[in-house]
């Protein structure tokens, strides 16, 4: 008996899936960035400024709110490259200003690029106006704790205090003396204290 045999021809056509491929434009050598420099009473740069090839941010060591004086400040920056760029291995972040720029790092396959900037010490702290409070008053033999001192008008912000708050007063009635006190701005970031002072008690 004969037996016919039918056959189902398939046609196996490859399917090729084309990889898109995006050129990006390296970002390599000097990389200027700009961060305003730390000033005393100064507010800490949050951000970098946009430019065409990426975006930024900063993070300061110690979380100031303020920038206060005589202090070193380093900025921890992150920068983002935008579409199109990236950043290369040996890029070197400069930024105008600063003492130094360490701590390099390539990383999310060039999309980012942290580092840190230190900058220079703030300026020093500020003398305060610290005119001594007058019309003191005090009764013969009590001790300079017991005697209040209230900061003048036009003076800046803070608190008087006696250098030695045991020191018992003298015959003040016919005899005006003067006390050593000293000063205490309220903002003692940016201000310095002030110590033997004279008062006048009378």
């Amino acid at each position: 008996q004969e037996m016919d045999a039918s056959y189902n021809q398939i046609d196996i056509t490859p399917s090729l899936t084309q990889a898109s491929v995006i050129a990006y434009s390296a970002l390599t050598g000097n990389l200027p960035v700009t961060i305003t420099k730390p000033v005393k009473g100064g507010t800490p740069q949050s951000t970098i400024a946009a430019t065409t090839q990426y975006t930024g941010t900063i993070a300061w060591e110690g979380s100031p709110t303020t920038f206060a004086a005589s202090t070193v400040y380093t900025a921890k920056v992150e920068l983002t490259a935008k579409p199109g760029y990236q950043f290369a291995n040996g890029v070197n972040p400069t930024v105008a200003g600063s003492d130094s720029v360490t701590d390099v790092n390539v990383k999310d396959s060039g999309s980012k690029l942290e580092f840190k900037a230190t900058f220079p010490k703030t300026n020093d702290k500020d003398t305060p106006a610290c005119v001594a409070p007058t019309g003191v008053t005090a009764t013969f033999g009590s001790a300079l704790s017991t005697i209040t001192l209230t900061n003048p008008a036009g003076n800046t912000a803070g608190k008087w205090y006696w250098m030695d708050n045991a020191q018992k007063v003298g015959n003040v009635k016919d005899n005006p003396h003067t006390y050593k006190a000293k000063f205490v701005p309220t903002n003692t970031a940016n201000f310095s204290t002030v110590e033997n002072i004279d008062v006048t008690v009378t």
